[in-house]
């Protein structure tokens, strides 16, 4: 084994990330998918919530009912048991999510630009949902998974999970995401 892998496997530096699944979608509709295409296992995984949803995304297409996770958020937020935080890059598309779920607790921040002339993004696109993550290409939008090449991974990482929100954290921190 590689002495830089052994240091790092040594010191623990390395994330603990297991039960890996690769998901994608095909705009072709030809490719044979080994399990799920991407939008049923985001799907499975919202459905598995016992705690909390996190969700991390550039862009949310959630402005109308057919939005591909409406009920199935919906359904696990509603009983209360589940809490929801929806961190994203424009303002409007966080809050009309967090709106929609406010009455059950609903939490959203969104970037923020420092001048007119910022060009910067929140161009993260990650699912936290108790232990499991996905991390991946798609934005949460009916266009990525329906029509584009997208791809990305689901695991079991609670390492993965605290690096992912100390950072969102720094972000507040700094003043880059702001709560809606």
């Amino acid at each position: 084994m590689n002495s830089e892998i052994t240091s790092l496997i040594e010191s623990g530096d390395l994330l603990d990330i297991e039960d890996i699944a690769v998901h994608f979608t095909d705009p072709t509709g030809t490719l044979p998918i080994k399990g799920r295409r991407l939008q049923g296992a985001l799907k499975d995984l919202i459905y598995g919530a016992r705690e909390d949803i996190i969700l991390i995304s550039y862009s949310m297409s959630t402005w109308n009912k057919g939005w591909f996770l409406w009920d199935e958020i919906g359904d696990k937020v509603a009983d209360g048991e589940v809490t929801l935080r929806v961190f994203g890059d424009k303002r409007k598309e966080v809050e009309r999510l967090v709106g929609r779920y406010k009455m059950y607790g609903a939490k959203g921040w969104s970037w923020v630009k420092l001048n007119e002339d910022d060009k910067s993004l929140f161009h993260l696109k990650a699912l936290i949902v108790d232990e499991q993550i996905y991390i991946g290409s798609a934005n949460f939008s009916g266009l990525a998974m329906e029509e584009s090449a997208e791809w990305g991974i689901i695991a079991e990482s609670p390492d993965l999970r605290k690096e992912l929100l100390r950072y969102l954290n720094h972000l507040i921190k700094e003043g880059r995401m702001e709560e809606v």
